[in-house]
């Protein structure tokens, strides 16, 4: 291979480097201004007194408006940085039993006849019902709308340097070990809680379609947040008789669509104001993503279900009517009109019971963060819906993902053991937070293709020993081996193996590694960790599609030579000259030296989920028959 120092510089000089987003494009909407203050309608926090009553509107069966009585204990300046709250006691509409229902957040509570504030806050295992309210005056801004552009415009997780940091472990990282730092790169900060326990009113998340599991998994998500997942089941109300904008006025109940089809997901709050349009809720943060595109729905409520610790509306989300545009400190705002496209989740189901294939549609938020936790949710409902988790099974995941433009990676995971569909879900976890967040190239999903195959049953084996076939080994021929492989029974298995040998390899001595696919991955990745920092999508998308199943024996012959990785890619072999260069005092750039470089691989299935790791010495001899020209050696 000729390779020159200037190739080389040319090489870097192209490479982009992590941490350049792709600019987002031109508006395509007209910016509004907020609502002005008018002391008619809106009460400002300065003129409450402790003492003054008045009446909040909230749903308690269907889409009626109900009225609950407010007294004001006190006004709480500061509070929250900059932010004052209203203390109040309620009363009425139920709230001697059930207290402050989660669902109620935004309910409007108007004084002296006018909009002083919306239900927010709360206290846990309170023994009557004091609320904190949002002042009205902070709110007021959510009713403006800048510019829109024509892609999403809140920037990935890793535009800050700590986070990137995160997604660059993450790629280095396995499923299973993956969730913590999934968690810390989507899912932000937790909602605002002060010293004494004042929380945000808890948000119901009604489910349907959701087995428990499931459900609780999503809990451990979103419970920083007070997110908390309910089961509701669907409605049978027809599509035509469903409550649509209209309903959508001060004290009705407003729905957040998280998922739609075979599973259900919907976070519930109430309206504080409407203006034309424009639709203000909550008195909280959803996520604080600052800009949003949540489709905002109508809901039903069937009836309040009162508890000693978190009462909460059980109902069901009606038709999609606009979108959630603005998720901020104090409040959500969105508009009536055409709700934003959900990303389309497919998956077939293949179970090796008798039972016919299953099919499973569900439409999920195109949200960046929280689109990888929709997606490995429903996979997780999906196999449990088989029963994956009611005893061992191996399990097998293949996974389309669809990009806006138009790419598609492909993935193959397979695990093996008790409750192996929470790992597969991690998987896909794990691809789609490092696509979504990537610091390279924004990125849009456009749908998801899943294919899932649940054989009930253990199929694992510990790679435990390798021999080598007796014979010189040379170049053009196969380094041939017999590995051991004890089941998890400890039965005794044995695999032939073979690995061709490149035409040109020279004679000397290597390495032979014989791994399971993650431990060769962990293995490269401390051999060359260059590579495993990809310069620009293409090189992330291909490291992603490179991963190997857990299902295949890894065979790498590997020489103790120095070369060099730049830009994502392992640029094997180079002169002494550029090495040198490189390896000089007070040079720098994208690039990383390795200690060996790898001449051969070849990955081999092995019907099983593999583990463990075997290495051995390989001379390679010159080989005789070259010069005559004869047929290509099986090296034993």
């Amino acid at each position: 291979m000729v390779f020159s120092f200037h190739v080389f510089t040319a090489i870097l000089a192209g490479w982009t480097g992590p941490g350049r987003a792709v600019e987002t494009g031109a508006s395509v909407e007209e910016a509004r201004p907020p609502v002005a203050w008018d002391d008619r309608r809106f009460l400002a926090v300065e003129d409450i007194r402790p003492g003054m009553t008045g009446y909040g509107l909230t749903v308690i069966s269907g889409t009626r408006i109900d009225t609950f009585h407010v007294e004001v204990i006190a006004v709480r300046r500061n509070f929250f940085p900059q932010s004052d709250v209203i203390l109040a006691r309620g009363s009425g509409a139920g709230m001697e039993l059930s207290g402050i229902v989660a669902g109620m957040s935004g309910s409007p509570v108007y004084i002296d006849g006018r909009l002083a504030g919306a239900l927010a806050y709360g206290w846990p295992f309170m023994r009557e019902p004091i609320m904190g309210l949002t002042p009205i005056g902070e709110m007021l801004g959510l009713s403006a709308v800048e510019a829109r552009p024509a892609e999403p415009a809140s920037s990935p997780a890793t535009a800050r340097p700590e986070r990137r940091a995160i997604w660059r472990e993450l790629l280095r990282t396995t499923a299973l070990t993956s969730r913590e730092l999934v968690s810390g790169l989507l899912m932000g900060e937790a909602a605002p809680r002060s010293a004494d326990g004042a929380r945000v009113v808890a948000t119901p998340l009604w489910t349907s379609g959701l087995d428990p599991r499931a459900s609780a998994e999503l809990g451990e998500w979103l419970a920083p947040h007070g997110v908390v997942p309910m089961a509701a089941g669907g409605t049978s109300q027809a599509e035509g008789a469903a409550p649509g904008a209209e309903s959508l006025v001060p004290g009705g109940s407003i729905g957040l669509q998280f998922a739609r089809g075979d599973i259900s997901l919907a976070a519930i709050g109430t309206v504080t104001m409407r203006e034309g349009d424009r639709v203000l809720a909550f008195g909280h943060p959803m996520f604080q993503r600052g800009r949003s595109r949540y489709p905002m729905a109508s809901a039903t409520i069937e009836l309040v279900m009162p508890r000693l610790d978190d009462s909460f509306k059980l109902g069901s989300a009606q038709r999609a009517v606009g979108t959630v545009d603005l998720d901020l400190k104090n409040g959500i705002g969105g508009s009536v009109g055409t709700p934003p496209p959900m990303i389309p989740f497919r998956l077939t189901l293949k179970d090796n019971l008798p039972g016919a294939e299953r099919i499973f549609n569900i439409e999920l938020m195109d949200d960046e963060p929280l689109l990888p936790v929709l997606a490995a949710i429903s996979t997780l409902n999906c196999a449990m819906a088989a029963g994956a988790d009611a005893d061992v099974a191996t399990l097998e995941l293949e996974s389309t993902i669809r990009l806006a433009n138009g790419r598609a990676i492909n993935q193959r995971y397979v695990s093996s053991g008790v409750s192996p569909s929470l790992s597969a879900a991690l998987s896909l976890l794990r691809s789609l937070a490092l696509l979504t967040t990537n610091p390279l190239e924004r990125v849009g999903v456009a749908g998801l293709d899943l294919r899932m195959t649940i054989r009930h049953e253990i199929e694992q084996a510990n790679l435990t020993e390798i021999v080598r076939a007796d014979g010189a080994v040379y170049p053009g021929g196969q380094l041939a081996i017999t590995a051991r492989l004890d089941n998890w029974r400890g039965e005794l298995n044995r695999a032939d193996l073979a690995l061709d040998l490149p035409d040109d390899l020279e004679p000397g001595e290597y390495r032979l590694r014989v791994s399971a696919a993650t431990d060769d991955r962990q293995w490269d990745q401390a051999r060359a960790p260059g590579r495993w920092d990809p310069a620009d999508l293409d090189n992330l998308i291909r490291l992603l599609e490179s991963e190997a199943a857990d299902d295949v024996l890894v065979l790498t012959l590997v020489k103790r030579e120095p070369g060099v990785t730049a830009a994502g890619r392992d640029l094997g072999r180079l002169p002494p000259s550029v090495l040198s260069a490189l390896a000089a005092d007070g040079v720098s750039g994208p690039f990383a030296l390795t200690d060996s470089r790898v001449v051969a691989r070849v990955e081999v299935p092995m019907n099983r989920v593999i583990s463990g790791s075997q290495e051995m010495a390989v001379t390679v001899t010159a080989n005789p028959r070259a010069a005559s020209g004869g047929n290509r050696s099986g090296g034993n």
